[in-house]
């Protein structure tokens, strides 16, 4: 036994008291591990159960959604649905859902995945090419099951979907069947299960809490907040949701997430069951610590109670002998305990603080190394303790200086350097000189003074500020001297920065653009186009666009440009864009020549006229029969339908039958 402090003089019989007390210390640590050993069990008695409850009711779900999954084969393959009668089909699937009341909505599409057969005429005409499982079952040809979720055929309530393809005699896929099993139905199993296990063990059925959620983590079944679709399990941290994944099943005692009170818990997961993929709901359930161990404890309380009435006042009359002793006692090992708390903590504070904590006396000699002063100046503990500060850390031209401040603040109570936050150079113990950031403060205790430095190493921050600094100089002088113009606006499109080619096409100095709206530059014809396209680019959060447009500069010229536009999102908000714009005017020039062109030239090609097609001709005098049946010369009619001239005369054979006089011979 270790002596205590003021019990110089320890009357007669004391150790009897002692003994006493040890006995009574005895017999309630046997009592207290008893008790722990009884509720131990009784706790992993309980959890065993609850587990085999979670498990039990996992199987139950899984022989559940496989006897929904073999339906969904059994109900897509009636004869109803390869006929074109729609509505055999849906008196077919009215029938069904009488007899199988858990389906919530059945419903057959076509092959184009149009709903012509329903338990609710409502959803008749609807279509349904676009959604999951009707895609999947079309291109997949299998059985399509989709986790727990409220859908527009669900009629707002967490439903199970089963698809299946309905085929034709030769394999063909005419349509699919959808069903929606309400989990009403699934919980039902939970709550038989629940009354079984309640009748078993005369367990209230208030005392007993259950949940199963999805693969994710999401409660869809809850029997006391009815939190379903809003509450994620796993995101929260609950241990039993996090071990559903796990092979076997289990129990654990943790924390409720609702209440400030320790639970245990049950839980499994479903599995696959039989050749459908199971969708590997987690099942949870859990009981209150306390009313498990509420028996045995009600027990111990009122054997306490029985042995406390004979045992409690023996014990009052050795505490009345021996308060005295305990008084200084208690007082002696508080101040004992303070101290060494006290200690124990400023060395915990000083061996875990991330900068150099380094003490030094009135004469100059280090009094306090810790860890991180070892690895930042290369000096052990054992080294260091003892040595004149200037000696080990101070750089060779400033030790003077030190050494007279030193001197004095002792004489004077005052330094310069003292109780602020300053920049200086450090030594290492290799004679490397690096920077530093250092506080200093004086700690007075009579006539004792002592200091406390603190000591970092920005050696890496001031590294990062150079880099940061050359890497902005380099950033300004890419975008300052870019051909292109480069600009920044807010969210109503008002510049908050234009690099200087900006300032150079525009005309504008660099205080007349900043604040203005892009959109007042753009040639008055193009404003609402350009707003309405990038107003979309916004609403749509479009991260890059292109676009052309003309703008005018400050002195009336115009000039178009190419701009490609980058929106800045902010809490996924626009919240401005930043642009990049070429100078594309003289390319517009050279279109806009080039489609004149092609205009005078498509006009050119009009005017031009071609004859086609047969024409009447008079084998005798040549005349030709015009559209309207009138008989006109050759020479007239070519004349008005093409751009040819005629000129007139004669050949040489009219020449010697008609004028033979002026006839020449060959």
């Amino acid at each position: 036994m270790t002596s205590r402090p003021g019990l110089k003089h320890p009357r007669p019989y004391a150790w009897l008291s002692i003994l006493v007390m040890i006995m009574a210390c005895v017999a309630l640590l046997i009592g207290g591990i008893a008790l722990s050993y009884v509720e131990q069990r009784m706790i992993a008695s309980t959890g065993e159960t609850l587990a085999l409850t979670a498990a039990t009711i996992a199987d139950k779900l899984d022989r559940l959604l496989y006897e929904r999954y073999t339906d969904a084969l059994i109900f897509s393959d009636a004869a109803v649905f390869r006929t074109n009668d729609d509505e055999a089909k849906s008196r077919y699937l009215l029938q069904v859902q009488k007899l199988h009341p858990l389906y919530r909505w059945i419903g057959a599409t076509d092959d184009h995945g149009r709903i012509v057969a329903s338990t609710d005429p409502t959803r008749l005409g609807k279509d349904r090419s676009q959604s999951l499982w009707f895609r999947t079952v079309r291109d997949q040809g299998n059985v399509f099951v989709e986790d727990a979720k409220v859908s527009e055929d669900s009629q707002g309530s967490l439903a199970v979907t089963f698809a299946a393809p309905i085929k034709g005699f030769r394999g063909e896929f005419l349509g699919a069947l959808e069903t929606k099993v309400d989990l009403s139905v699934l919980e039902e199993v939970f709550a038989n299960t629940m009354r079984t296990l309640q009748a078993q063990r005369g367990i209230a059925a208030s005392k007993i809490e259950w949940q199963f959620m999805t693969r994710d983590g999401e409660v869809i079944v809850d029997s006391v907040l009815r939190q379903e679709g809003s509450v994620n399990l796993k995101t929260r941290g609950l241990p039993s949701a996090l071990l559903t994944g796990s092979a076997q099943p289990g129990y654990i005692e943790e924390k409720h997430l609702r209440r400030p009170v320790r639970v245990v818990t049950g839980y499994a997961q479903t599995e696959q069951y039989g050749n459908v993929f199971g969708l590997h709901w987690g099942v949870l359930v859990r009981m209150e610590r306390a009313d498990i161990v509420a028996p045995i404890r009600a027990l111990t309380t009122k054997l306490a109670m029985a042995g406390a009435a004979g045992f409690l006042p023996m014990l009052g009359v050795l505490f009345w002998t021996i308060r005295r002793v305990q008084r200084e006692w208690a007082v002696a090992q508080a101040e004992a305990t303070r101290a060494t708390t006290a200690e124990a903590r400023t060395r915990l504070v000083i061996d875990t603080a991330l900068d150099a904590v380094i003490g030094m006396d009135a004469d100059g000699r280090i009094t306090e190394w810790n860890p991180p002063a070892e690895a930042i100046f290369g000096w052990p503990h054992d080294e260091a303790i003892g040595r004149l500060l200037s000696e080990m850390i101070v750089p060779p031209q400033h030790r003077d200086a030190h050494t007279q401040g030193l001197r004095r603040f002792l004489a004077t109570g005052e330094g310069p350097v003292l109780n602020k936050r300053i920049e200086i150079t450090a030594c290492r113990r290799d004679g490397h000189e690096f920077p530093v950031e250092l506080a200093i403060s004086p700690v007075r205790s009579g006539d004792t003074v002592t200091f406390s430095a603190f000591v970092r190493d920005i050696t890496g921050p001031k590294q990062t500020a150079a880099a940061l600094r050359e890497s902005e100089r380099r950033y300004r002088n890419i975008v300052d001297h870019a051909g292109d113009i480069i600009y920044r606006a807010d969210a109503e499109g008002r510049f908050t920065y234009c690099n200087p080619t900006a300032v150079r096409l525009l005309r504008y100095a660099e205080t007349e653009l900043i604040g203005r709206r892009y959109l007042d530059l753009l040639r008055s014809d193009h404003r609402v186009a350009a707003e309405q396209f990038y107003g979309r680019q916004f609403l749509r959060k479009t991260p890059n666009t292109y676009y052309e447009f003309p703008v005018l500069a400050k002195d009336g010229s115009e000039l178009w440009i190419g701009q490609s536009v980058q929106i800045i999102l902010k809490d996924g908000c626009a919240d401005g864009f930043q642009a990049v714009a070429r100078d594309i005017t003289e390319r517009k020039r050279a279109e806009m020549e080039l489609q004149k062109a092609n205009a005078e030239l498509r006009q050119t090609l009009q005017e031009v006229k071609v004859l086609r097609g047969f024409i009447p001709i008079c084998m005798s005098c040549k005349k030709i029969r015009d559209d309207g049946g009138y008989w006109q010369q050759i020479e007239s009619y070519i004349q008005k339908h093409s751009e040819a001239l005629f000129s007139h005369g004669i050949c040489q054979d009219c020449m010697k039958k008609l004028y033979p006089e002026f006839s020449v011979e060959e």
